[in-house]
């Protein structure tokens, strides 16, 4: 499964983040942030300039 989350920065997005990293049912993460995320096999986390 695929998972999409939006605010992955913020308060409720790094609880969210952290649990899906630690689903074996995940096997990617999508994660646009304007801050770099810690790296990890299953997250794709492009960063979007601020303009």
């Amino acid at each position: 499964m695929k998972l999409l989350i939006i605010g992955a920065t913020g308060l409720v997005g790094r609880r969210v983040l952290q649990r899906a990293l630690a689903e074996p049912q995940i096997t990617s993460i999508i994660a646009p942030t304007r801050r770099a995320l810690t790296a990890h096999p299953k997250l794709i986390s492009p960063i979007e300039s601020m303009l």
